[in-house]
C-alpha cells in the first residue's frame, strides 16, 4: 500500500469513527434521565451506563481474533450497524430488561468498530508515520465525542429525549455506509513457493515472538491503563465534582473547564504522533506521564477558576501527548499476523482502566477525600511511567532510521 493511498483510508477511517463516536456522545447527556422515566433507581440507571463498558469489555478480544480471521472490514460494518440497531431498539424499549439488551448490543458495537478501525489504522501506516496516523485517529474520535453531548443537549430540550437515540441510530447507519467503501486491509497471507525438485525445502522463518510474552507489551499496557483510568477517573469524575463541591463553581465553569481539558488534548495528539515517530515512542510516553502525574496532584491545590482550569489544561496536554505513543509501541512490538490478537488484548486491558477509574477513585474520594482520590491517580500514573521509562525499549528504531525517516 502506498504512502498516499494509506493516508487516505486512514482519514476515511477516522471519519467513520467520528460519525459513531458523534452519535455516542449525543446520547450521553440524556442517557440517565430518558431510563429514570422507567420508573428504576438510580442503582440501576448506573448498571446501565456500565453495562456499555462492560460490553466493550468483552468484545475487544474476541474483536481481535475476527479481524484476523474474516478481515477489519466486516467488523467496521457490522459493528456500526449493532450500534444503530442498539439505539433504535433503545428508543422505543418499553421495559428495563429491554434497555439492558440494547444498550449491552451499543456496548458490542462501538467495541467491534473502533478495535477494528484501530488496527487497520495501525496496519495501514509505515513505522515511520504510525504515531502521526495514531494521533489522527484518536482525534477524531475525541473530536466526535466531544461535540455529541452538545448536539444531544440541544435535541433532548427541542425533541425530547428519545430523539437523541433516534439521532445515534441515524448517525450509526451512516458510519456503516461508510465503511462499505474502505478496503479491506487485513494483510494476505503469502502462498509459499514449492522448492524445486532436486533441493531442499527452504527453511520457515521464525516467527517473531508473540507480543503478550513480553515485559515491555504489560509495561506499555500498565501505562495505558493508568491513563484511561485518568480519563474517566480523573479528569470525568473527579475534577468536575471537587469544581463543585470544593471550589463551589458552577456548571458553565466546569464544562469550561473540561472543554478546555479536552482542546489541550486534541492539540497535543499530532506533536506527540510526531514526537514518537522520529524520536521513538517513549519519548513521548514519559513525558506525557510526567505532565499527566503533576497535573492531578497539583489539581487539588486549585484555589479559584483561574488555577483550576490552568490545571485541568495541564491534564489535557499530558494525556494527549502520552496518547497515540503507546498504542504504537504495541503494534511495534506486534508480528503482522497478530496484530488483530494483540491490539484487541491491549485494547482489553485498556478499557479495564478506563471502568474501574471511576470506581476506585470515587471510592477512595468518599472515604478519605479528593486530595486522596487524586494522589493515588497521580501516583498509578508517575509509577507506570517510570516503568516504561526503565523497562520498555525502543523497537522501531531500525526501522524509522536516523531522523525518524525510514
Amino acid at each position: 500500500v502506498s504512502r498516499a493511498l494509506a493516508r487516505r483510508v486512514t482519514a476515511a477511517l477516522g471519519v467513520q469513527v467520528f460519525f459513531l463516536m458523534l452519535g455516542l456522545g449525543v446520547i450521553a447527556p440524556v442517557l440517565p434521565l430518558y431510563a429514570r422515566s422507567f420508573g428504576i433507581s438510580v442503582t440501576a440507571v448506573g448498571f446501565l451506563v456500565t453495562l456499555f463498558g462492560l460490553a466493550r469489555l468483552g468484545a475487544d478480544l474476541p474483536t481481535g481474533h475476527l479481524a484476523e480471521r474474516i478481515g477489519r472490514r466486516p467488523l467496521l460494518v457490522g459493528g456500526a450497524l449493532a450500534a444503530a440497531a442498539g439505539a433504535f431498539g433503545f428508543a422505543y424499549a418499553r421495559t428495563y430488561p429491554e434497555l439492558l439488551l440494547w444498550r449491552l448490543l451499543q456496548g458490542v458495537g462501538s467495541a467491534a468498530t473502533t478495535t477494528a478501525a484501530a488496527i487497520a489504522v495501525t496496519e495501514l501506516a509505515p513505522p515511520d508515520e504510525r504515531g502521526r496516523a495514531l494521533s489522527l485517529y484518536q482525534g477524531t474520535l475525541l473530536l466526535g465525542a466531544g461535540a455529541g453531548p452538545v448536539l444531544g443537549g440541544v435535541l433532548a430540550t427541542r425533541l425530547g429525549p428519545r430523539a437523541s437515540f433516534l439521532v445515534l441510530g441515524a448517525l450509526a447507519l451512516v458510519a456503516a455506509l461508510w465503511a462499505l467503501r474502505l478496503p479491506e486491509t487485513r494483510p494476505r497471507t503469502p502462498t509459499p513457493t514449492p522448492a524445486p525438485v532436486g533441493h531442499a525445502a527452504p527453511a520457515r522463518d521464525p516467527r517473531p515472538l508473540e507480543a503478550w510474552r513480553t515485559a515491555a507489551f504489560w509495561t506499555v499496557s500498565l501505562f495505558t491503563l493508568t491513563i484511561f483510568a485518568s480519563r474517566s477517573g480523573g479528569q470525568t469524575t473527579l475534577l468536575p465534582l471537587f469544581g463543585a463541591d470544593r471550589l463551589g463553581l458552577d456548571t458553565a465553569t466546569i464544562g469550561l473547564a473540561l472543554t478546555v481539558l479536552m482542546a489541550f488534548n486534541v492539540g497535543a495528539l499530532y506533536l506527540s504522533g510526531l514526537v514518537s515517530d522520529r524520536w521513538g515512542r517513549t519519548r513521548a510516553i514519559v513525558p506525557g506521564g510526567v505532565l499527566t502525574a503533576l497535573a492531578l496532584a497539583a489539581l487539588p491545590s486549585a484555589t479559584g477558576t483561574a488555577t483550576f482550569l490552568i490545571w485541568a489544561a495541564c491534564l489535557g496536554l499530558g494525556i494527549g501527548i502520552a496518547g497515540p505513543a503507546p498504542a504504537a509501541y504495541i503494534a511495534d512490538l506486534a508480528p503482522p499476523h497478530r496484530l488483530g490478537r494483540t491490539m484487541g488484548l491491549y485494547r482489553t486491558i485498556a478499557d479495564l482502566g478506563l471502568m474501574g477509574g471511576p470506581v476506585l477513585l470515587g471510592w477512595i474520594s468518599e472515604h478519605l477525600n479528593y486530595r486522596a482520590g487524586f494522589a493515588a491517580n497521580a501516583a498509578a500514573v508517575a509509577a507506570a511511567t517510570l516503568l516504561v521509562a526503565v523497562g520498555a525499549r525502543e523497537r522501531d528504531r531500525a526501522a524509522r532510521g536516523p531522523g525518524g525517516r525510514p
